[in-house]
């Protein structure tokens, strides 16, 4: 969500954190922790101002980050599908997985 966020702040001209402030009605320094990931994410609130400040719609907003999240959860599947041996997987080092693969017992 912050990235997203973070595109319509440079597109904005990437304006400080407290012209931003100004604008938007939010402290400085709650800007400042959400641009940095830092003490939580927005309040639906918090979100809404964000999209006010910047000019976009806050539905369609949440719908480019669902879609963004949605990507990048099946880009990981997809990878961990492809190469598993990049991840701590338990099922890679489970020493019962052979017997589960072939439909044994297992545990």
């Amino acid at each position: 969500m912050v990235n997203y966020f973070t595109e319509l702040r440079a597109q904005d001209g990437d304006s400080s954190l407290r012209s931003l402030a100004a604008r938007s009605g939010l402290k400085h320094t709650r800007l400042g922790d959400l641009f940095n990931m830092q003490n939580g994410t927005p309040t639906l609130q918090e979100f809404i101002d964000l999209c006010i400040l910047f000019g976009v719609d806050p539905s369609g907003s949440l719908k480019i980050i669902l879609d963004r999240v949605e990507s990048e959860r099946q880009r990981l599947i997809s990878d961990v599908a492809d190469h598993p041996e990049n991840y701590d997987i338990a099922a890679l080092h489970d020493s019962s997985k052979r017997l589960e693969r072939e439909g044994g017992d297992g545990r």
